[in-house]
């Protein structure tokens, strides 16, 4: 959905982005240094939400079991799912789940869990800067 949203906006430039003149060195550092800022203070949040037992079991525990069993069977497994233990592919397949194991394997804490779901929220922001240059 958000990338129609941005399509709609940049395709005519209907914000006038071609009013801005600002280079693009300058414009990766700013979009870098406010993606570390924003990725920081929310893994940081939802961190310590984790630690003061506020994190939700429902959405939270499910993949920290699911990468627990993970990390131990190679199966994206959870009881939290249904009413038994089943495969977390039944109700979604998401195989980028794979492509974090490796951290997790390294860390084994769900505090890595919290935050990549930092990162991956705002890495969002990248492919923007390309629409923003391809505009230009």
């Amino acid at each position: 959905m958000n990338i129609i949203v941005i399509y709609y906006i940049f395709k005519d430039d209907k914000i006038t982005l071609t009013r801005f003149n600002i280079n693009n060195k300058k414009l990766i550092i700013t979009i870098t240094t406010l993606f570390i800022l924003f990725t920081y203070f929310l893994s940081k949040y939802t961190i310590i939400r984790y630690q003061s037992f506020q994190a939700s079991t429902y959405d939270f525990g499910i993949f920290s079991q699911m990468f627990s069993y993970l990390s131990k069977t190679g199966l994206p497994l959870t009881t939290l799912e249904r009413d038994g233990l089943l495969s977390h592919f039944a109700v979604r397949f998401s195989p980028i789940y794979y492509l974090l194991l490796p951290g997790y394997l390294i860390f084994s804490s769900p505090k890595y869990l919290l935050m990549m779901q930092a990162i991956l929220i705002f890495s969002g922001v990248f492919p923007i800067i390309y629409f923003v240059k391809k505009k230009r």
